[in-house]
């Protein structure tokens, strides 16, 4: 079996230049639903197939960046480009604002002027935003170009941010890392920018100071070790004061940290706090073939890298990127050659978060049979309240949904043909519960689940 890629290779470290080309997302869980409500919502009936609307290949856009559902749930933000996913050319940007349930278009805002303005360079013409192939020499590229990675809501519901990567020039390169805040209606936008250094070496963590202006936080994260990481590793975080979030109860790859008592997963935007159970992708390694005994695997977990806002608002980290590997009960743990083979002998090792979890890890010799050696990749949505847990990739097409609590399956709805896939992105839960973000934009109705 060949050598682990890191999370940060895979999601962030592309095949061109940019380096932060796709994958980043935002963060899209917020409020809690209430008991009355997950009580009301378990008397509906489980649903067997799946309804959907999509914010993807409409209204304009036709690449999907990111969205994020306001807080209270009646707006989802949709961020992307017009024509095409921008590679080596300008491909003007976009963000939808819908009504909760993706149906209703309520407002379009065009957000390039104001990035382009405090870059002082001029907008090219819509007529030079046609993407060519990529991995093409530096020759091929024509700047100035914006790469839009996430989209969030101010703790306050009032504002947007968008973070992005913008090239002004390749010979030589001058490459900026950027932060847009504008109120919900498009209006009084502010662009915050910093020009990467010669210096700088890897990937950036950035936290945006808001009052100031400019990063408060600039650390290089190499993308070469086991695990590069921007935060220590910890079963939940909170802000201090002066924009650093604080780890609580940390990890480390000795640690053997008991199961975190049930509750809610955190919000990232403007919540009191957040744990790493966010969207995110499971990856298991196997070692043996079930008929030679109980087989020996890696489990990592990694979130998709997301956007985070201080509850007070006064500062945004730019990227979390947090990854770790399970011990599930019942396996033999890897030896120290095998995870220093697959790059995980520096990874945190996480507990098992819940039953419903654990029920997956369970499934993983049963459901992929022909991949000894091999992977197989699983893409994991918690819902806020951390009570159910969204599957795809351990059923076939089906999504899968259990019970935190008792690992229960309480429903399966298969995917009526939906080009979504765990590489494309991942799933989202709406802050009301009712409904699930697909990597492909589509929208998918799970009230009752």
């Amino acid at each position: 079996m060949g050598r682990r890629l890191t999370t940060r290779q895979r999601v962030l470290r592309g095949g061109t230049v940019i380096v932060l080309l796709a994958l980043i997302v935002g963060v899209l869980l917020a409020r809690l639903r209430g008991d009355a409500a997950t009580t009301r919502s378990s008397f509906l009936p489980l649903p067997t197939t799946a309804v959907f609307t999509t914010i993807n290949e409409r209204d304009d856009l036709n690449c999907l960046r990111d969205a994020a559902w306001r807080q209270d749930g009646r707006l989802l933000a949709v961020l992307g480009n017009t024509t095409d996913c921008p590679l080596t050319t300008y491909v003007p940007g976009i963000i939808n604002i819908y009504s909760g349930d993706g149906k209703t278009l309520v407002r379009q805002i065009r957000p390039d002027a104001s990035v382009f303005a405090a870059l002082h360079v001029s907008a090219p013409s819509v007529s030079l935003a046609t993407p060519t192939p990529p991995f093409r020499n530096t020759d091929n590229y024509t700047p100035p170009i914006l790469y839009y990675h996430s989209i969030l809501w101010s703790p306050d519901q009032q504002q947007l941010g968008a973070t992005f990567a913008a090239v002004t020039s390749f010979a030589p390169l001058r490459q900026f890392s950027g932060l847009l805040v504008m109120n919900a209606d498009g209006t009084q936008a502010r662009v915050l920018l910093r020009q990467e250094q010669p210096s700088d070496n890897g990937y950036l963590y950035l936290v945006w100071g808001l009052s100031q202006g400019e990063p408060v936080t600039v650390r290089s994260v190499e993308s070469s070790g086991d695990a590069p990481l921007d935060v220590t590793p910890a079963l939940a975080y909170n802000w201090q004061p002066d924009g650093t979030l604080r780890p609580i109860t940390p990890l480390t790859p000795q640690s053997m940290v008991a199961r975190p008592a049930p509750g809610p997963v955190g919000a990232p935007d403007g919540g009191a706090f957040f744990t790493p159970w966010q969207p995110g992708t499971l990856t298991v390694y196997l070692q043996t073939r079930p008929n030679q005994g109980i087989p020996a695997m890696i489990a990592t977990w990694a979130p998709i890298p997301f956007a985070a806002w201080s509850p007070d608002g006064r500062y945004l980290a730019d990227t979390v990127a947090l990854e770790g590997r399970f011990q599930p009960s019942g396996v033999p743990p890897p030896s120290a050659q095998v995870l220093q083979a697959q790059q995980a002998a520096s990874l945190p090792v996480f507990p098992v978060r819940d039953a419903g979890l654990q029920q997956v890890l369970n499934s993983i010799p049963d459901i992929a049979p022909g991949l000894f050696p091999g992977e197989i990749g699983i893409s994991l949505a918690w819902r806020s309240d951390g009570r159910v847990l969204a599957v795809f990739g351990n059923n076939g097409i089906y999504f899968n949904f259990y019970d935190c609590a008792s690992g229960r399956l309480l429903t399966s709805i298969e995917d009526p043909g939906s080009p979504f896939s765990i590489g494309n992105s991942i799933m989202r839960w709406s802050p009301d519960g009712k409904w699930l973000l697909l990597g492909s934009g589509d929208l998918m109705n799970v009230q009752g689940v």
